[in-house]
């Protein structure tokens, strides 16, 4: 088990939000080399989520000073989405277990 300098997340969308659109959102994260792990999944009911992996700028059990980046795209997302983006989820440390 590997602690990474890591932080992962998802951002939920309302059900009625067409999954191209989300697809399309969630492809120009992974041109991003801050997001080294991006990924389409169903996370409640017909609701989908972009999942993802944060790379940190330096080593942290927090995202304390390191979050500019994901609030920028979260902002992006709800320039985007407005109320189709319903949550979300940030958090570290992250153990790569494989």
């Amino acid at each position: 088990m590997v602690k990474e300098n890591w932080a992962a997340g998802l951002w939920v969308f309302a059900e009625n939000v067409p999954l191209p659109k989300i697809l399309e959102a969630a492809s120009g994260l992974s041109i991003n080399d801050k997001y080294p792990k991006v990924h389409v999944r169903l996370a409640l009911k017909n609701q989908y989520a972009i999942e993802f992996i944060y790379a940190l700028d330096k080593p942290s059990n927090t995202m304390s000073g390191q979050e500019t980046n994901v609030k920028k795209t979260q902002s992006h997302l709800k320039k985007l989405f407005g109320a189709g983006l319903v949550a979300h989820d940030i958090a570290t440390p992250v153990y790569k277990i494989l």
